[in-house]
């Protein structure tokens, strides 16, 4: 199989978005005073609302790196 530059930039361009994930994926599971948010357009619950906002970022960072590295 030849490698044309198309697939090059697509290969690049998905390496590119699938960093960016794994960043996010990053920032949220070492976050622990403040409760993260799946999606921007939807306002993460209220620190009163969780029981245990580590183990809530934790976990919502290591669906990030998933969807990262999937």
């Amino acid at each position: 199989m030849k490698m044309n530059p198309e697939m090059v930039m697509g290969g690049v361009i998905i390496f590119i978005v699938a960093m960016i994930m794994v960043a996010i994926g990053i920032s949220q599971y070492v976050k622990k005073d403040v409760p993260v948010g799946f999606y921007n357009v939807i306002d993460p619950p209220k620190k009163e609302d969780i029981t245990d906002i580590i183990q809530w970022n934790k976990k919502h960072g290591i669906l990030w790196i998933s969807y990262g590295i999937c």
